[in-house]
């Protein structure tokens, strides 16, 4: 058996690296070129109007649940200035919140004494965003972590002393 002629012939040489000949573009070129260009350019601004816009609308949307959640948790922190059995608004705060607002607190107040087991989820709901939101503005301001404690208040309990013997 004979094996297939084979050929010795040496393998041409590359060519040696260089830049692709520079090609002068029609005017036609050219302003197709342009055109493409102030388009991109066009679609970016939109872009980073849009990105603008989001930013915004997140802010503000950030800012009336940072209200609203602060005025929950102001309103179930005043418990303390009404009695437990109190079913009537205190004048002052009628005065000083309207008496619109005055109703809310009063509500938000009475929500403040009950236990965390009948209180509305709410009321924890609330006080987590506003424990978030400081969070994230303490990182903002000092780039550091914020050490932050949530407080559960809860209903105070009595038990009847009972003496035992042995």
């Amino acid at each position: 058996m004979s094996s297939p002629p084979t050929l010795k012939t040496p393998l041409p040489l590359l060519p040696a690296k260089s830049s692709p000949p520079k090609l002068r573009k029609s005017a036609g070129g050219r302003k197709v070129e342009k055109e493409a260009l102030e388009q991109s350019q066009i679609h970016k601004a939109q872009v980073i109007q849009r990105k603008k816009d989001a930013f915004d609308r997140l802010h503000q949307l950030e800012d009336s649940m940072r209200e609203e959640s602060f005025d929950i948790v102001s309103g179930v922190l005043k418990f303390s200035e009404i009695e437990p059995d109190t079913e009537t608004i205190p004048p002052a705060w009628v005065r000083e919140y309207g008496p619109d607002r005055a109703i809310k607190m009063f509500r938000l107040a009475k929500y403040g004494q009950m236990s965390a087991k009948e209180a509305p989820v709410a009321i924890k709901v609330a006080a987590q965003v506003c424990a978030s939101i400081i969070k994230a503005k303490g990182g903002e301001l000092n780039n550091r972590p914020l050490n932050l404690t949530l407080v559960k208040v809860t209903s105070n309990f009595s038990y009847d002393a009972v003496d035992v013997e042995d």
